[in-house]
């Protein structure tokens, strides 16, 4: 049985949904994929010393949709056990803690709806891990009523990559958009998580749970494994870098319209 280790865990899920079909084309794609675990057997999951005051939980989650057959998507999660400097925008030491890659349990109509369900599942793992973490903090804990038990565990981030999903979420209003079903979905995600979890948006190249959720090189999610850190940037800070750039080659391009033409003759 293979292991699998998050930067690899795509690659079997899609493969493992071909086997009643599966053709000479797959095969080589598991030898392929079997000779990859073997370069990077060396791969380990180190789990780091945080101070039980200052531990924070994170999950990354991610879909690609409809890269499935019969039009089904595929969603990704990584939560990780990190410091409190992973909210105030400084790197944390982070230990992975529970990680997979599935199919969307039903056919999705967008991008938007397949990231929705991803992040409402990540959400709802969430809450079940603070759950037992503070059960096994306090065993005498009411882990039988969850909204009490959950505010007395710590704080937890839910990270994002799609910027029109982070924008429904965080609207004040009732969410709406064209499709009903992640309209439905946004507002329980918006519910569970007034139950102490924060919504964090990162740009793509940030976002861990990417290699979870398609046959991709996961040279990137390596690498995290073996530094051990992790840092959330701030969501406004990025936006006004994004909004300077715009605005500088807006004027660039404004300077050169003018410096391109004719001057009027004398």
């Amino acid at each position: 049985m293979l292991f699998r280790s998050p930067d690899s865990s795509a690659k079997l899920s899609l493969l493992q949904a071909k086997i009643n079909s599966a053709c000479v084309k797959d095969l080589l794609e598991a030898n392929k994929l079997l000779h990859e675990l073997k370069i990077h057997k060396d791969v380990k999951i180190t789990y780091k010393s945080i101070p039980l005051d200052d531990l924070r939980f994170v999950s990354f989650s991610d879909a690609s949709f409809a890269n499935r057959a019969n039009s089904q998507s595929q969603k990704g999660c990584l939560i990780l056990a990190a410091s409190k400097q992973i909210g105030e925008w400084q790197s944390s030491d982070v230990s992975p803690l529970i990680w997979y890659s599935r199919k969307i349990a039903r056919v999705v109509g967008s991008t938007l709806a397949s990231e929705a369900y991803a992040l409402s599942g990540s959400v709802d793992l969430l809450s079940w891990l603070r759950i037992h973490w503070s059960w096994i903090c306090n065993p005498s804990d009411r882990w039988k009523q969850p909204e009490q038990c959950l505010h007395n565990s710590p704080p937890a981030y839910a990270v994002v990559d799609c910027k029109s999903l982070y924008d429904l979420i965080q609207k004040t209003t009732i969410p709406q958009c064209q499709e009903y079903r992640t309209m439905l979905e946004a507002l329980i995600i918006k519910d569970r998580l007034k139950e102490g979890i924060l919504i964090k948006w990162v740009h793509s190249a940030a976002q861990l749970a990417d290699c979870l959720t398609k046959s991709m090189d996961g040279s990137s999610l390596r690498s995290f494994l073996h530094v051990g850190k992790c840092i959330i940037h701030d969501v406004d800070e990025i936006l006004r870098e994004r909004a300077d750039k715009r605005a500088r080659k807006m004027w660039q391009e404004q300077i050169s319209t003018e410096h391109s033409k004719p001057k009027d003759a004398n």
